[in-house]
């Protein structure tokens, strides 16, 4: 009678260390779900533009040029772990935090802007197209493995250098109209992404950032490190 008490305190045992270690599985999967993969994530809307829904890929490139700029001081402040640099505190915010919020400033910026151009009847040359067309190229053909892991294409990379092309054109139309310097200092105290200009225009044009969505790109990890 002993002998079988242990017995089926030993089987009971078991069973309730097989169902322990089946919750852990089930839960170490579930995370694992839930984990967030940029390219798995393109789709993902990360902001609104009166009313109109803007997937994470547009801003692929915004994010690449803002890592490469940040990496720069990354690198000099850790050689050999540049990435430590993005989890910094400065300025009330960690870099990578500051990061993102300049990426979508700047994406805004020439998204904004270029949409105005275009309504308002701005047009780039042949040539200006042309030169924009072998940019892309060019850039598209220096992506890294790591750059090239977001999915970002040739044609992703035309669409935000042109629309930055008439963004530009815009301001500096702008800024000859008001008999603004043309100094990029000068352009970017006026129009720029902390003017009273740019957050007038975000309000007129209704910008909503998605920041569930948003705040998952993990700055300093997507197209480096």
């Amino acid at each position: 009678m002993i002998k079988k008490n242990k017995e089926n305190t030993t089987l009971i045992f078991i069973m309730v260390l097989l169902l322990l270690v089946i919750v852990l599985i089930v839960s170490l999967l579930f995370n694992k779900s839930k984990e967030f993969v940029y390219s798995r994530s393109l789709s993902d809307t990360v902001v609104e533009v009166d009313g109109e829904s803007i997937p994470l890929y547009r801003l692929t490139y915004y994010i690449m040029i803002e890592e490469e700029a940040v990496n720069e001081a990354a690198v000099i402040y850790d050689s050999e772990k540049p990435w430590t640099y993005w989890n910094i505190y400065v300025n009330n915010a960690y870099v990578s935090t500051s990061a993102r919020e300049i990426t979508m400033n700047y994406f805004l910026r020439d998204y904004v802007y270029s949409r105005v151009a275009k309504a308002e009847g701005f047009m780039l040359e042949e040539s200006e197209l042309a030169e924009l067309s072998v940019k892309a190229q060019t850039i598209y053909e220096g992506l890294t493995e790591k750059q090239a892991s977001t999915k970002l294409d040739e044609n992703d990379i035309l669409t935000a250098i042109t629309e930055k092309a008439y963004a530009d054109k815009y301001v500096i139309a702008m800024a000859k109209e008001q008999g603004i310097e043309i100094k990029e200092e000068v352009l970017s105290a006026y129009f720029g992404m902390n003017s009273s200009f740019f957050k007038k225009m975000m309000e007129e044009h209704n910008v909503k950032v998605n920041t569930k969505n948003w705040e998952k790109v993990p700055m300093g990890r997507v197209t480096i490190n």
